[in-house]
């Protein structure tokens, strides 16, 4: 805890420049925009710990709403320190499942299914998007390059799933797989 506090204030002093920047904005501001924003940011954070626990209770877990709010706020912040795709946050869930006694397989898809809801509510939005973009005739190289990696992300994701509800081995398969080809590429950049 004084390493993190520590850190913390560490991060304070050399981005002050910058939290001072902030404190400028929101004193500009106007205080029930604040509030507004604020107030829909907790209602977006309770909506991802509804999505978990509507998943949760698709696999037959029962958790409270209370419990899942608090590990999915744990998890986005992993998602923000250790981003990979947004599957880092799965941590936060499996390792309170092993501690709390809960399956951890069906913890474990609970989760990554949430995570896939997630994908595909993106990927309608951003279907959305192309479709203006295509409209307003300002649909260039870069857009369609960042959608068909987004969209060849969450493909992978949604097949790994399947795998894995499929069948264990073949999802270890797949994974040992995918880890020996990543790690065939990155060995002349380690070299």
């Amino acid at each position: 805890l004084a390493v993190l506090l520590f850190l913390g204030v560490y991060f304070l002093l050399t981005r002050f420049t910058e939290v001072e920047q902030v404190a400028q904005t929101l004193q500009r501001g106007d205080v029930k925009w604040i509030l507004l924003a604020i107030g829909l940011h907790f209602v977006w954070l309770v909506n991802i710990a509804a999505c978990f626990r509507s998943c949760y209770r698709l696999l037959g877990i029962e958790e409270t709403i209370e419990r899942l709010l608090l590990l999915s706020l744990g998890a986005n912040f992993v998602n923000v320190i250790a981003p990979a795709a947004g599957v880092s946050g799965l941590a936060v869930f499996i390792s309170d499942s092993r501690t709390r006694g809960k399956p951890t397989g069906r913890v474990t898809s609970a989760a990554a299914l949430s995570i896939m809801y997630d994908y595909l509510a993106f990927i309608i939005v951003l279907g959305l998007g192309l479709t203006v973009l295509i409209r307003r005739d300002r649909l260039g190289a870069a857009e369609i390059t960042a959608s068909l990696v987004m969209v060849a992300i969450a493909s992978v994701f949604a097949t790994l799933l399947w795998l894995g509800m499929r069948s264990g081995d073949k999802l270890g398969g797949a994974l040992a797989w995918m880890a020996r080809t990543v790690n065939r590429v990155v060995r002349p950049i380690r070299k």
